[in-house]
């Protein structure tokens, strides 16, 4: 009541709040539809990128992250506790998918749609994508244009966000289930993964910059979210990037 009657502006993404009214004006309970959209956003997280992987590295690649992301009970609880940041990373690794086909405009439409969902995932994809075509030049142009046309189609959201940003509240550590999975072996492998991936270059230089990316989130104080969501994402890549390297010496 301490905004009435003037109210406040509300400078959080508007995408879900509006599939959520969607929802609501089709006579649906607001408990069911939160039911709804933790039953069916976790599988949908992880075919997606599942299937980017698989599109982009291969089969044997794709499943190795998979089963890696399937088997962390925390990525699971901060995937279904936050629905905005859910739904963000599919657009973002759909933009991924579409830059690698050059797809420009289908690319930066689903990071734009990214930037009006959530209101971090997609800065650290944005600057992935720019890590990107530094490291490997041959996507430099790509990836600057979809940046930019992405920026430019998500710059109305983002200049009312700064003539809002007095009423942003940036907590420094986020705990939204207070549970936490760190597999020592997991982040040793990551290690290793890091200098296969660096040694392959090419495409593989996505993941380098997805890692260094992320980094921001841990530097920002957001140790929770870093090793519960966005972070976990870039070791177990480069855990599966090492365990491929490992079948094709075996094999």
């Amino acid at each position: 009541w301490e905004y009435a009657p003037i109210g406040r502006p509300q400078p959080y993404p508007p995408l879900i709040h509006v599939i959520f009214l969607f929802l609501l004006k089709l006579k649906l309970e607001p408990l069911l539809i939160g039911k709804i959209s933790q039953f069916v956003i976790y599988p949908v997280l992880l075919f997606v990128i599942w299937r980017c992987l698989r599109e982009l590295f291969g089969r044997r690649f794709a499943f190795f992250s998979l089963a890696m992301l399937f088997s962390i009970y925390s990525y699971y609880l901060t995937a279904i506790n936050t629905l905005a940041a859910s739904v963000s990373v599919i657009f973002c690794f759909l933009s991924w998918l579409y830059l690698e086909k050059n797809k420009i405009i289908t690319s930066s439409l689903l990071l734009a749609l990214s930037f009006y969902t959530h209101g971090f995932t997609p800065w650290l994809f944005l600057v992935t994508f720019l890590l990107y075509g530094i490291l490997y030049r041959v996507r430099f142009v790509s990836c600057l244009k979809v940046c930019l046309f992405a920026f430019s189609l998500a710059s109305p959201l983002i200049l009312f966000q700064l003539a809002s940003f007095d009423y942003f509240l940036f907590p420094r550590n986020i705990m939204e289930n207070k549970f936490l999975v760190i597999n020592i072996f997991q982040w040793i492998f990551c290690l290793f993964g890091f200098f296969v991936c660096f040694r392959r270059k090419g495409r593989y230089c996505i993941l380098i910059a997805l890692f260094f990316a992320f980094l921001l989130l841990l530097l920002s104080g957001s140790v929770f979210r870093y090793f519960s969501f966005y972070g976990i994402l870039s070791a177990v890549f480069f855990c599966a990037a090492f365990l491929d390297w490992v079948y094709e010496r075996l094999s």
